[in-house]
C-alpha cells in the first residue's frame, strides 16, 4: 500500500502493474487537494519559526504552561493529548501561514497525486484499488468517535464523488 499518495510513486505503480503485483493507494482528500499536509507546514515551522513562538502559541490554544524547549514540536503536534483538528486549526495553521512566502518558494512541486493524476491512474490502472485514508491524516485516537466518523465519511464521500470508486478498506494514519 502506498498512503498519502506521495508524488515519487508514479514509475513504481506502473511497473507493479506490468508485473501483476496487487498494490493499493491510500489517498487523503486533504492532501489531493492541497498538495501539502498538515505533517508538511510542522516541518516548515520546525524550520522557520522560533521555539519561543511556537510553544506560546501551544500553551495559549491548549491553556497549558508545559510546553518548553525541551519538548519536540513535531512529536507533540501529533500528540494524542491534543485534539488533532485544534492543533491544526488553532497552532498549525497560524504558525504556518506567518512564515515568509519566501521561505515557503524553496518548497515547489508537487508532493502528493492531485486529483487529476488519480484520475489518470484511474484509467491507465486497471485493478487500481482506493483505500480510504481520513480526510486530513489526523490522529485519530486525539479525537472523539463523532469526529472520526466524520474524517472517514468525508473521505469516502470525496472518494465516490470524485473518482467514481467507493473504497472497502480503511488505513489508519500513522497507523493508530
Amino acid at each position: 500500500t502506498f498512503d498519502d499518495v506521495s508524488s515519487s510513486t508514479q514509475e513504481i505503480l506502473v511497473w507493479l502493474q506490468n508485473k501483476d503485483i496487487p498494490f493499493a493507494i491510500c489517498p487523503c482528500k486533504s492532501l489531493t487537494n492541497d498538495n501539502i499536509g498538515w505533517r508538511d507546514k510542522v516541518y516548515f515551522i520546525n524550520q522557520y519559526v522560533d521555539e519561543q513562538k511556537i510553544y506560546k502559541k501551544l500553551s495559549s490554544v491548549f491553556l497549558s504552561d508545559e510546553f518548553t524547549g525541551n519538548l519536540d514540536f513535531y512529536s507533540l503536534s501529533k500528540s494524542e493529548r491534543f485534539n488533532s483538528h485544534k492543533m491544526i486549526n488553532e497552532v498549525v495553521a497560524p504558525l504556518f501561514d506567518a512564515i515568509h512566502p519566501n521561505e515557503l518558494k524553496k518548497w515547489a512541486g508537487s508532493n502528493y497525486f492531485n486529483l487529476s493524476e488519480l484520475l489518470q491512474l484511474k484509467s491507465t490502472l486497471k485493478d487500481l484499488i482506493l483505500i480510504n485514508h481520513s480526510s486530513t491524516h489526523v490522529s485519530l485516537t486525539s479525537l472523539s468517535p463523532e469526529e472520526v466518523k466524520l474524517e472517514v465519511e468525508e473521505c469516502q464521500h470525496f472518494l465516490k464523488t470524485e473518482l467514481d470508486l467507493e473504497s472497502k478498506y480503511f488505513a489508519v494514519p500513522f497507523g493508530i
